[in-house]
């Protein structure tokens, strides 16, 4: 009589997805890579950050990355490279609370439902002391090579201080003008906190923006709305305010910001002076370092941040990576010392 014999059930194998193919180990290659490329990941959120350390030691759990955001305070970042789950948002939150950071930022290829909610409802209860953000990582075909893109999921809404908001800024469609004939513009920039772009700014005389990933703004209709439309494609996951915002900067820094304009470079977080400098040359589309949106600068001075007031630097301590510095106290201060 023959014995029947119970089959061993096998689980199939569930395939081993590209991000995982590109980063074997969360903490040791994937943490390690964004350590070294973290303006990528400040481009999607729009937050300037440095890295302070990785895998701080919080009890006998270890933080991936705790950074400094423009004006100091902590960021903490816990990266997940799977689905999101209760275990890793707890440890953000506890991360958060035993740092003392003021932004979290969870970064996953796999963002479920009631996470993106929680995150959006923290934003709404706590967000006019905190930001948090859910950030989507995945891969694509770069020049035959496969690269981390990162994609906003859920975070804060992107607002700017009421001194730098006019009704001309709510379509970004007029002409503008400088104040007087004596006083040109004045734009601020803010890039990535990095000696590489430090350098290329102030020893080649360039300054960029690194987030639009829409190829040469030139090509694209010069109008606000134009911008707007093609940013929307590339950034679909994004709000419509975060998305106003990003277009705005870039529509500003391709078509507003022409040659002879005025140009504030604070890299506080490299020295605590403020680099002043003109526009001598017209947006261009060139691939240069890791920027490819420029323009020329000739830098003219710099000023210690402790000669202006604190009214005046809350003029160019918005938290926008390009934007067009209408303080007035700031624009006195500067054109006073400029005249002297």
């Amino acid at each position: 009589m023959a014995t029947s014999r119970k089959r061993k059930k096998t689980r199939a194998k569930k395939p081993v997805s590209d991000l995982r193919k590109l980063f074997p180990h969360e903490a040791n290659d994937f943490t390690v890579w964004l350590e070294q490329n973290i303006t990528t990941l400040s481009d999607c959120v729009g937050i300037p950050l440095t890295v302070e350390q990785r895998e701080l030691p919080i009890g006998r759990f270890r933080a991936d990355l705790v950074c400094r955001d423009f004006d100091g305070n902590r960021v903490l970042i816990e990266n997940q490279l799977e689905k999101t789950d209760h275990d890793h948002l707890g440890k953000a939150i506890t991360y958060v609370m035993n740092v003392g950071a003021s932004t979290m930022i969870w970064v996953t290829p796999e963002p479920q439902a009631a996470h993106v909610t929680t995150i959006e409802e923290l934003n709404s209860r706590f967000g006019n002391t905190d930001k948090f953000f859910m950030v989507r990582v995945e891969t694509v075909w770069n020049n035959g090579e496969l690269v981390p893109q990162f994609s906003l999921i859920a975070g804060p809404e992107v607002t700017v201080t009421p001194a730098e908001t006019t009704p001309d800024d709510e379509l970004d469609e007029v002409q503008i003008t400088a104040p007087n004939d004596s006083r040109p513009l004045v734009w601020c920039i803010h890039p990535a906190h990095d000696e590489q772009t430090y350098k290329l700014f102030l020893y080649q005389g360039v300054i960029g923006i690194d987030f639009s990933n829409l190829g040469n703004l030139a090509k694209i209709e010069p109008t606000f709305a134009a911008v707007r439309e093609k940013w929307t494609q590339k950034n679909r996951f994004q709000n419509a305010n975060q998305a106003k915002v990003f277009a705005s900067m870039m529509h500003r820094f391709a078509h507003q910001a022409q040659p002879g304009h005025l140009i504030v470079y604070p890299p506080t977080w490299h020295e605590p002076v403020v680099h002043i400098g003109r526009i001598t040359g017209p947006y261009r589309y060139e691939r240069w370092k890791r920027y490819s949106d420029l323009h020329n600068v000739e830098w003219l001075t710099k000023i210690d941040r402790q000669e202006f007031s604190k009214e005046a630097l809350r003029g160019i301590s918005v938290n926008l990576a390009f934007f067009r510095v209408r303080n007035e106290a700031f624009q006195k201060e500067l054109f006073t010392r400029l005249a002297d």
